[in-house]
């Protein structure tokens, strides 16, 4: 019995030296993060792209002039603004992210915190994807010189998340980045087609190019695309599927 009572102090110490590291990791990971030079970025009136970016985010769908004036900022920025949006969508989540979270979901609850999880599987770099996606919304077709480079690295199978990144970027651009993403509904690669379909969603409403293209998917022969293209339809342009205007083979679920 004292034996066994010993064992498992000894455990409880090990598992609280374990959990102090790893809680060490964390708030060092994070003053490391906090201390490191920014990149040069182009700015306009004191801002980063970034910070116009993150301004642009928080003001959206409030009708408040700080949207306007976020937008603005970009669009006075520019094509300048292309090299960084680009080399922010190439991020692939390294898989010690992932450890890191599972490692830090396994502490005890009153040493979890939210924030800390968001930052160790997320990061800098992925909210700095979000934000490319909204400087290619802003911009439009003034980035429109960038769609090659979008192009290839959507059929860039090796980084599966750029792939798909670089598809939303594309489908944030409007008409511009419409014609590769139609093009790539036709690929014989069933995820490729499928990630397409998911890109839509990040399209602006009611645009002629974008209901075309998802119309096309829901005659897809298989079944999880033309899903993914009719919940997509059902939040951009319901009246496709109400009127029965395009062929499903049958097989697609409404979601309401």
């Amino acid at each position: 019995m004292v034996w066994s009572e010993s064992l498992g102090q000894t455990w409880d110490v090990k598992r609280r030296r374990v959990i102090m590291i790893l809680a060490g990791c964390v708030a060092a990971g994070i003053l490391i993060a906090a201390l490191r030079p920014g990149e040069r970025e182009p700015e306009y009136k004191g801002k980063k792209l970034s910070e116009w970016l993150v301004a642009y985010r928080l003001a959206s769908g409030l009708g408040s002039s700080g949207e306007q004036e976020a937008a603005a900022a970009v669009r006075h920025i520019g094509t300048n603004a292309l090299p960084y949006l680009m080399k922010w969508i190439r991020y692939e989540r390294p898989g010690w992210r992932e450890g890191m979270s599972d490692a830090y979901r396994r502490l005890p609850e009153p040493l979890i915190n939210d924030s800390i999880h968001e930052w160790l599987l997320r990061g800098k770099s992925q909210r700095l994807v979000e934000a490319a996606y909204r400087g290619f919304r802003i911009l439009g077709p003034d980035a429109a010189s960038a769609v090659p480079e979008l192009t290839k690295l959507m059929y860039n199978t090796n980084l599966p998340r750029s792939s798909l990144h670089a598809m939303i970027a594309l489908s944030c651009m409007g008409k511009a980045g419409f014609a590769p993403l139609g093009a790539a509904l036709s690929n014989r690669q069933f995820h490729l087609r499928y990630s397409v379909v998911y890109s839509f969603g990040f399209a602006e409403r009611n645009i002629p190019e974008a209901i075309t293209a998802l119309s096309k998917a829901l005659e897809d022969p298989e079944y999880m695309v033309r899903e993914a293209a009719t919940n997509v339809l059902l939040n951009m342009a319901p009246e496709v599927l109400e009127r029965g205007g395009a062929k499903t083979n049958g097989n697609f679920r409404h979601e309401n």
